[in-house]
């Protein structure tokens, strides 16, 4: 590699563009690709041809610019595709199958890399967060028995001489948020809470431009679900929050329960429906959703058809079955963060959700 100086010319500029192409599609290194591309970007906007009006001793400036630019990028593409041949040479021949079937392997560029890894970024300090505000929580929870057992004991010790210890305690109320569904589904297999917070988003912000994508208040949320757990019976609408405050609230109800809505091993099989016709993909979805404990399929079957309404107004809302996805699929399945960090992995559960939004009877319903 590397050439002399001089005038870049249109076939050295091809050059260049097959020893990138050879290193996008065989190298298995990110910095190998990352540091390619920009090379690449650099000798391209460096051989553009100068102005009309540019004075002979600038052309020749740049001239020399571009052939100096050129070695680099003729040396730095050598170096680069001996280490891509070393590293191909130990890396095993069945290394290369595609996580989902049907998904095909995909060289990402580095716009779209650069991307990625600020997605698992944002998801690592998400993850982070949310244990930071459990943690807020169990101590809050501890804090508030501890006042409760302090409390008892006075009432029990109230009489002169010697403190007669009540037989009777009033047993401590578990909280609302962070018990099990099974706990709080009641009777009709769906919580009450979910259906006072759909109410309120379909009667004030079903035509609300970016709901559930737009964040309410934190502070409005905590006092939401502290209120609710003082009271289950809380009307929401009489109470009067505004409707990002409770989608909030709603989305946290789902990040704070101990198991996904979607269990992790329903969730990995969501990821074959992308291998198949539409037509099948019903079947196949009834087949993996069935398997769900029935107040997890209850919830689902009716925050799907919720957010199926939602789609519908999405002329309105701008919050389409794909804009939807994006923002529930993580709520409802919580996959691992070795999974999160998978692009192909987020892809297809972003479009398993796409398609439960726009077809709510693909999840199966109990009888």
């Amino acid at each position: 590699g590397g050439g002399g100086g001089g005038e870049v010319s249109t076939s050295d500029q091809m050059d260049v563009y097959a020893s990138i192409c050879r290193v996008m599609s065989h190298s298995t290194r990110e910095s190998d690709r990352n540091m390619a591309a920009v090379y690449a970007y650099a000798t391209v906007n460096r051989a553009k041809p100068s102005s009309q009006d540019s004075t002979k001793q600038q052309q020749q400036q740049q001239q020399q610019e571009q052939a100096e630019d050129l070695n680099s990028v003729y040396d730095t593409l050598e170096n680069v595709i001996k280490q891509t041949k070393a590293s191909s040479n130990t890396q095993s021949a069945t290394s290369s199958q595609p996580v989902i079937p049907g998904l095909p392997e995909t060289n990402f560029t580095p716009k779209q890399l650069k991307v990625i890894k600020q997605q698992q970024k944002l998801l690592v300090k998400l993850e982070k967060k949310i244990a930071r505000e459990q943690e807020r929580r169990r101590a809050q929870e501890a804090h508030r028995r501890r006042r409760e057992e302090e409390e008892q004991r006075k009432r029990d010790g109230r009489g002169k001489g010697k403190v007669k210890r009540s037989r009777y305690k009033e047993p401590v109320r578990a909280r609302y948020f962070g018990s099990p569904l099974s706990v709080v589904a009641g009777e009709s297999g769906v919580p009450v809470f979910l259906r006072r917070c759909v109410d309120v988003v379909e009667k004030k912000g079903l035509t609300m431009e970016g709901i559930y994508r737009v964040s309410g208040k934190k502070d409005d949320i905590l006092a939401l679900q502290e209120r609710f757990d003082e009271d289950n019976n809380l009307d929401l609408l009489e109470a009067g929050y505004c409707e990002t405050a409770v989608s909030g609230a709603l989305k946290a109800f789902f990040k704070l329960l101990p198991d996904p809505l979607i269990t992790n091993d329903v969730a990995a099989k969501m990821l074959q429906i992308s291998a198949v016709e539409q037509s099948a993909q019903k079947a196949m979805m009834h087949k993996f959703l069935s398997a769900l404990p029935p107040p997890n399929l209850n919830t689902l079957r009716f925050i799907t058809l919720h957010l199926h309404r939602i789609h519908s107004r999405a002329e309105v809302n701008k919050m389409g079955a794909s804009n939807l996805s994006i923002v529930f699929w993580p709520t409802l399945m919580c996959p691992p963060l070795t999974d999160l960090a998978d692009p192909s992995k987020q892809m297809g559960w972003q479009l398993a959700m796409t398609r439960l939004i726009e077809n709510p009877d693909f999840v199966p319903e109990i009888i």
